[in-house]
């Protein structure tokens, strides 16, 4: 029996726009799901359709359908797609897409039912809602409210997908999230955290206390997807200001400058980071991990295998370029795979067996690279 669970996420959010990046994308699947050879593989996708999803949706059902035919999943004979296309219902839509393949080996697979709270047997095939998956009783998808972000109040695709399930009578939640983004790299640098890492604070908070009221008993749950954490700005620049860096030119609302005796510099816009510092950006960006500090918030109630990949956002869309970073955005870890204590307690215990890594190294995947987590799924359903 293929006891081994692979769980991805990926924010494909520039990957539609350009018509060869999807067929790399099913490609570099192709390799994790070989290399691994999983019982369980765990897909959650962000922004399908990309920034221009009224055109791009579309390119959706194309991918999909490659996928379908694909060998390298042959024999995952059970699988549940989850995809929210329905852009035209403004008030639900969240562009989340979830995928769910069980591998033939796999005992007896059962979906929870949200109506009858109690779960039903996931029959071999493929089982698929797409248009409006909201009224699914297998799923429950929440677009988060306008509130939580009044500066926009217009935004969308930005929600979760939860799902509940038992694998062999053991159960095991795997819920999709997508969290607010920081729109301009000035407001993130007026005070400490930012406004945008409060406003997902406040998301996160809210999402935790759906899923607990959802079903009462604990099981071993995996939250992943992309939660945008993003390093603290201000954190940034005080450490440069501590080490020799000086204000430059003259600060205004369009722009923000340091400069080094040394030639270094920093330079933030609303969408523009420019960051020359060696100290900081060599060794994949590690270095500046310690600025990544939104997480530290829920160190009590979720929890991660320790972080040994560079960012995952925003690199080049390039397609020459597929590990450069996007002169956008502070590097940041955006995507991630979360875990509650009871998940963690087991998955550490077998360390060994475990992987966390960021996939996509070398091939232009659009501006997200993938963040997966591999782990011994016998050992977890204990």
């Amino acid at each position: 029996m293929n006891t081994n669970a692979l769980l991805i996420t990926s924010n494909n959010g520039s990957l539609f726009e350009i018509p060869s990046l999807v067929d790399k994308w099913n490609a570099e699947l192709g390799k994790l799901v070989t290399l691994h050879n999983p019982g369980l593989i765990a897909v959650h996708l962000q922004e399908l359709g990309g920034k221009d999803w009224k055109r791009d949706m579309n390119k959706v059902d194309k991918s999909r359908e490659d996928l379908l035919k694909a060998d390298y999943l042959c024999e995952y004979t059970r699988s549940v797609w989850y995809f929210d296309k329905n852009f035209a219902n403004g008030e639900t839509f969240t562009a989340l897409g979830s995928v769910y393949m069980f591998h033939k080996s796999l005992p007896e697979i059962k979906i929870y039912n949200l109506k009858t709270k109690s779960f039903d047997v996931i029959a071999m095939g493929t089982h698929e809602m797409y248009d409006n998956i909201h009224i699914s009783p297998y799923c429950h998808v929440i677009r988060f409210p306008n509130e939580f972000f009044p500066q926009c109040p217009n935004w969308t695709r930005k929600g979760f997908i939860y799902t509940r399930w038992t694998i062999g009578g053991k159960p095991l939640e795997l819920i999709n999230i997508h969290i607010f983004h920081d729109a301009d790299n000035r407001i993130s640098l007026k005070e400490s955290p930012s406004l945008y890492s409060y406003n997902r604070k406040k998301a996160l908070e809210h999402s935790l206390k759906v899923f607990s009221q959802i079903s009462p008993f604990e099981c071993p749950s995996f939250v992943f997807g992309d939660f945008n954490f993003r390093q603290d700005q201000c954190l940034v620049m005080s450490h440069l200001l501590e080490n020799g860096f000086v204000p430059a030119g003259e600060h205004s609302e369009e722009s923000v400058q340091l400069e080094h005796p040394n030639g270094d510099y920093l330079k933030v816009q609303v969408k523009k980071f420019l960051l020359k510092c060696e100290a900081l950006t060599s060794n994949g960006f590690m270095n500046m991990r310690k600025f990544d500090t939104e997480f530290a918030s829920f160190k009590d109630v979720l929890f991660e295998l320790p972080i040994k990949f560079s960012p995952s956002y925003p690199l080049s869309e390039d397609p020459e370029k597929p590990d450069i970073y996007n002169e956008t955005r502070a590097p940041s870890w955006c995507d991630r795979i979360l875990m509650n204590k009871l998940a963690h307690d087991t998955i550490t215990k077998e360390a060994k067996d475990s992987q966390y890594f960021r996939a996509g190294n070398g091939v232009c995947l659009g501006d997200h690279k993938p963040i997966c987590l591999t782990f011994n799924l016998a050992d977890v359903l204990k």
